[in-house]
């Protein structure tokens, strides 16, 4: 059956795409920024490459790219507030609008975690900078 054919070839790539996007939100979280925003460009060619396999298989592009562009949402998120201070459109993100409105409400449980980690560092600081230029994207 295709579909079956097309599903185990679909599940190594999409795991793979998965690991990039959970080393790129490790890595902000730990506040490494190097490489992070070409990895992102990466990892929306992989989306869009698995997008492309699957247009003849709505079904699994609906189960795989689902959690794939909620994830990167999420990791997209994080860095912009985290780099740039600003808070992304769904087009910058440029994923299916329920991957974004996932991604949105995840991406402040990473913030959560760079913030409880600078505290527990003592880099006070550097976590009440954090909340002062998130504010406003949070709490508007």
């Amino acid at each position: 059956d295709g579909v079956e054919s097309m599903q185990g070839k679909v599940l190594a790539e999409k795991m793979n795409v998965m690991k990039k996007i959970r080393k790129v939100i490790n890595n902000l979280v730990n506040l490494e920024f190097d490489g992070v925003e070409s990895r992102l460009s990466e990892i929306k060619g992989d989306l869009s490459s698995l997008g492309d396999n699957l247009s003849d298989y709505p079904q699994l592009a609906y189960k795989h790219l689902g959690i794939l562009s909620q994830e990167y949402s999420e990791a997209y998120i994080l860095f912009n507030v985290l780099t740039k201070g600003g808070f992304p459109s769904p087009k910058d993100v440029d994923v299916p609008l329920e991957g974004y409105l996932l991604g949105l409400g995840d991406w402040i449980g990473e913030l959560k975690r760079v913030f409880l980690r600078l505290l527990l560092e003592g880099r006070i600081s550097e976590a009440k900078g954090i909340y002062l230029s998130t504010r406003d994207v949070v709490f508007g």
